[in-house]
């Protein structure tokens, strides 16, 4: 190969190298910006799920309140009228 020839091949492999770090750079810049995306996309999911979960274990905790409330209730209605009751006979 010529010396000619030799600088020709170089140089189209250097601007191809450069095209290609180029590309890669810019590739990175794209991946980044997606990464934000998804990860502002989890985070805003995330809390969602957060206030989803924290609502049913309100309602859950509250659902056993009620019926704690209810059976305390039907015990001190049990206990009253046996004491009303029980004096009468």
């Amino acid at each position: 190969m010529s010396p000619r020839k030799e600088i020709s091949v170089a140089n189209y492999l250097q601007e191809q190298y450069e095209d290609l770090a180029a590309h890669q750079i810019y590739l990175r810049s794209v991946m980044e910006e997606k990464y934000l995306e998804l990860k502002a996309d989890m985070d805003k999911r995330q809390a969602e799920v957060m206030r989803i979960v924290n609502a049913l274990k309100d309602s859950v905790d509250g659902f056993h309140l009620h019926h704690q409330a209810r059976g305390n209730a039907s015990e001190f209605l049990l206990f009253v009228l046996t004491a009303t009751l029980g004096g009468m006979f």
